[in-house]
């Protein structure tokens, strides 16, 4: 019996009204997977398989479709099918293991025991659940595949899920250590599905659609192509289908649905680089014009603006008043939620008026709904004195977005916890935030190409930095750039100044 195979598996079929409904075009589709690396291919039907088994020389994992009365479709569910697809080439028989049942299906262990005896070849479960797979783990099977989670009526995937792999059920299968190989297998998209499917443990995973389907393929293209009248938008606050039931879970599962959310981020502020942009090219403005860059922000958001702000002046060396943060609730709200604080407007007034703020200043309120009583009063005064004003929002026609000049709506979505911002939509904050400082004082020359020459060594750590960044950028050995920084009051921009205009 050949070992089963591990690696990617590439299954090549096509449903009747699929121009690709041709065994030879699907044995054509299984050669290009086998040249490309697929270590085995899935096919459906004798005839397909026939085709298939004179191009490929790697392993054919053989399906013999069915229905059944109700018109269910039940994979392979006898012998005399399995028996058909082995002698049409088929190296490996994958069969249906769910509790669903039907009419037309034999017996399961009785069905793998004469496939392994009388046909003398591996036996590959395709099951919907956890029970499902530990049930055809004791039936002898040699490998188990999540095929058709999601697929069996009355625990159908939704549309949200659609390109979602069932990677809880995964995790689950993979902690159970059955004896068995572990299959990833419905839904797999990207390259992330791939690598998160493997480092969860499985054994191989098998992509259809995805390779093999152009039908498929277009509409998940089209599905990122925003629709004139419709901009797929779903508020912050809105409850997430993607993480039902997650408590339900073992840790490593929640952990896993976490991230599956977070990986969306980036993406999303992806889009927004045009907007980031110009409030970039503000803030240099502002700066230019002797003015300040103030965020604005409550809870969550004025942390994360206060956390930008203070690591400016170590990073870069300008004052703490060049870049500085307002939080709803003063100082004690950065260590202590003091999220009433958010609905106080007079408080946002009176802090606008506190730092005595002028038309050269870039303002910047920060609010995942972006509606903060704090923040919306802080703008409103802004824009009555006449600064420029910025927003970093992520809901849609927000309050806060009607008030500035320059508004980024970072549209993170429904939260894997209802309404907490402080996950998908902080981790777009501090993003944005990053970026944004970051673009403003490359760009006001605060740094030596990629360099940080401006930092303050302050500690021994940083001291050690400051002269490897000397080195680096001289090409001079360790001493002599720590005797041009200890001449220099360990300032790394003037010594680097000062021994350009020395060697010219």
């Amino acid at each position: 019996m050949i070992d089963f195979p591990t690696g990617l598996i590439v299954s090549a079929q096509a449903l009747d009204g699929n121009p690709f409904r041709n065994s030879q075009a699907l044995a054509l589709m299984a050669e290009s997977a086998a040249i490309g690396g697929a270590s085995a291919i899935r096919a459906n039907g004798a005839d397909d398989i026939s085709a298939m088994s004179k191009r490929v020389s790697i392993p054919i994992i053989g399906i013999d479709k069915k229905k059944d009365p109700t018109g269910r479709t039940v994979i392979t569910p006898d012998f005399e099918g399995a028996k058909k697809i082995y002698e049409a080439g088929a190296s490996i028989i994958a069969l249906d293991a769910t509790f669903y049942p039907s009419d037309i299906a034999e017996d399961r262990k009785e069905l793998i025991r004469r496939i392994h005896e009388e046909l003398g070849i591996p036996v590959m479960a395709d099951i919907s659940t956890f029970e499902e797979a530990v049930n055809a783990a004791k039936m002898g099977v040699d490998a188990i595949s999540t095929t058709l989670a999601g697929y069996i009526p009355g625990a159908l995937h939704t549309d949200d899920e659609l390109y979602v792999p069932d990677f809880t059920l995964l995790s689950q299968i993979v902690a159970a250590k059955l004896p068995c190989k572990v299959v990833a297998e419905g839904r797999i998209w990207g390259r992330e599905d791939i690598r998160e499917a493997f480092n969860i443990g499985a054994d191989a995973v098998v992509i259809g659609k995805a390779i093999t389907n152009p039908i498929a393929i277009t509409r998940y293209y089209n599905s990122f192509i925003p629709k004139k009248d419709e901009s797929g938008y779903v508020p912050t606050e809105t409850r997430n289908p993607r993480s039902d039931n997650m408590a339900d879970g073992p840790s490593e599962s929640i952990l896993r649905i976490i991230q599956r959310e977070d990986a969306t981020v980036p993406a999303i502020v992806k889009s927004c680089i045009p907007q980031i942009a110009k409030l970039v090219d503000a803030g240099v403005e502002s700066l230019k014009k002797g003015g300040r860059i103030i965020y604005c922000g409550a809870g969550t958001s004025g942390r994360l603006a206060v956390a930008d702000a203070a690591e400016c002046p170590p990073t870069y060396g300008v004052s703490r008043e060049t870049i500085t943060a307002v939080i709803a609730g003063g100082e004690k709200a950065i260590t202590n939620a003091s999220e009433g604080c958010e609905d106080n407007r007079e408080a946002g007034i009176a802090a606008f008026e506190n730092l005595k703020c002028t038309e050269n200043d870039l303002i910047i309120g920060i609010s995942a709904a972006g509606r903060a009583p704090f923040v919306v009063a802080f703008m409103e005064k802004a824009g009555e004195r006449g600064c420029k004003v910025g927003a970093i929002v992520n809901n849609l026609d927000t309050e806060m977005s009607k008030l500035s000049d320059i508004t980024i709506e970072a549209l993170t979505g429904a939260e894997v916890i209802k309404g907490s911002t402080r996950m998908k939509a902080g981790s777009a904050q501090k993003m944005i935030l990053n970026m944004f400082s970051t673009a403003v004082f490359v760009k006001m020359g605060y740094t030596w190409q990629n360099y940080m020459t401006h930092m303050k060594p302050s500690n021994s750590k940083l001291k050690k930095r400051a002269v490897a960044m000397i080195c680096e950028i001289l090409k001079i050995k360790k001493d002599k750039a720590e005797e041009l920084l200890v001449s220099h009051d360990w300032d790394i921009h003037t010594s680097l100044v000062s021994h350009k205009n020395n060697n010219k």
